[in-house]
């Protein structure tokens, strides 16, 4: 099954945002599992959707990115918050990047 990349953060207010990068599609939650989850559903409806379209709707809806400053601002908080899980000030991982399966 293909994967696809998304990326999460807890922003300090206990809610998770996740972003499918290879798709531009973005959740909520109030735990990385419920938006890990969140966003599997909603990659697989997008799948769904995209491919029930004609072409070359279907190809460029299956091949659509987050844009260029999305993919920066993200890349950001990655290396940003790597360099800071070293500091004492957090105790706990607040970005994590993960390949999720993709129903193709």
């Amino acid at each position: 099954m293909p994967q696809v990349y998304c990326v999460f953060q807890d922003n300090d207010d206990g809610v998770w945002e996740g972003l499918c990068v290879d798709f531009d599609l973005a959740v909520e939650a109030g735990s990385l599992s419920e938006a890990l989850e969140k966003i599997k559903v909603v990659i697989a409806d997008y799948v769904e959707t995209a491919k029930s379209e004609p072409e070359p709707v279907r190809t460029r809806l299956l091949t659509r990115r987050a844009p260029l400053t999305v993919r920066l601002r993200w890349g950001w908080r990655m290396f940003w918050s790597a360099i800071s899980s070293n500091s004492k000030r957090h105790s706990r991982p607040e970005t994590a990047g993960l390949s999720v399966s993709c129903p193709a």
